[in-house]
């Protein structure tokens, strides 16, 4: 390595000047970058260190409907031990005490109908009930809302296979 000194100017400059090549070379009056050096002196282009250390390589992100690219290179875990393959986002199981919770609290407005996908249900007893206690201002209304209690009754006391329908629906189609 050939020996370098300062000029008055606060720059590097070889002391024979041919016989370094050009380059980019650490700057010892800037800790941390570099100087390039053209084969006669140094310009004002400067840039950060490069690492020392080998980059990791990461693999490119795939585009949407792109099709998937054989992967050239794969990382490993500190441990060495392969990546587990990736999990697809499923949605959760219905539970039947969330169920009854919400035909109890919520029940006229068929939230528990919604809670389990069922929306036209839902939509249709919120129809049935709150169009009964509109309607009941007539005197015709009686029979609506009579007709939603029974329906909440059977409700409650189906919802465990109501539970167990949507869990079904949810297992063949979990997307």
């Amino acid at each position: 390595m050939h020996a370098l000194s300062e000029s008055t100017s606060m720059t590097l400059v070889p002391q024979q000047p041919g016989h370094i090549p050009a380059g980019w070379y650490p700057n010892p009056q800037r800790p941390g970058q570099q100087q390039y050096w053209d084969g006669t002196a140094w310009t004002s282009a400067v840039a950060p260190l490069a690492p020392t250390g080998p980059m990791p390589m990461l693999p490119a992100p795939q585009q949407y409907g792109a099709p998937a690219a054989p992967a050239a290179y794969a990382p490993m875990p500190y441990n060495h031990q392969p990546y587990p393959a990736p999990v697809p986002y499923a949605r959760p199981l219905k539970e039947s005490g969330t169920g009854y919770l919400l035909a109890i609290l919520l029940g006229g407005f068929g939230a528990h109908q919604f809670y389990l996908g069922n929306v036209g249900a839902g939509i249709g007893f919120i129809a049935l009930w709150w169009g009964g206690w509109a309607l009941s201002v007539f005197g015709i209304g009686f029979v609506a809302i009579l007709a939603a209690f029974v329906w909440w009754i059977i409700d409650l006391c189906t919802m465990q296979s109501q539970v167990d329908t949507a869990n079904r629906r949810l297992i063949a189609y979990p997307y």
